[in-house]
């Protein structure tokens, strides 16, 4: 589960949460909803900056699994994603028994 704040000015801001993780480069549409509950406006995003709350999702194997192995996320990606290094990804790499790429340039 991922959760967006938007912030739109004048002490204003729009949440959102989606079922699935958020990655820069990704694009979301936001469908926007009145109080009254009938759909007005939608809103596409591209996401330019991503701050992962306290959660640390490469702790959870399954995510991170998903991650490395199914987005093919490098391990520098994926500690800027939690602002720790590639070395502490790659423990928990190892630590669930995922097998590690070889270091270099994806090809």
């Amino acid at each position: 589960m991922a959760r967006i704040l938007i912030d739109i000015g004048e002490d204003s801001s729009i949440e959102a949460e989606f079922p699935q993780s958020i990655a820069i480069g990704d694009v979301l549409e936001i469908k926007g909803v009145n109080v009254d509950g009938v759909q007005n406006n939608s809103v596409i995003l591209i996401v330019k900056a991503c701050m992962v709350e306290a959660q640390k999702l490469y702790r959870d194997e399954s995510w991170l699994r998903n991650a490395y192995l199914n987005d093919n996320k490098t391990m520098a990606e994926l500690g800027a994603m939690f602002n720790v290094s590639p070395m502490t990804i790659c423990t928990w790499l190892e630590k669930f028994g995922i097998e590690t790429r070889s270091r270099g340039r994806r090809s």
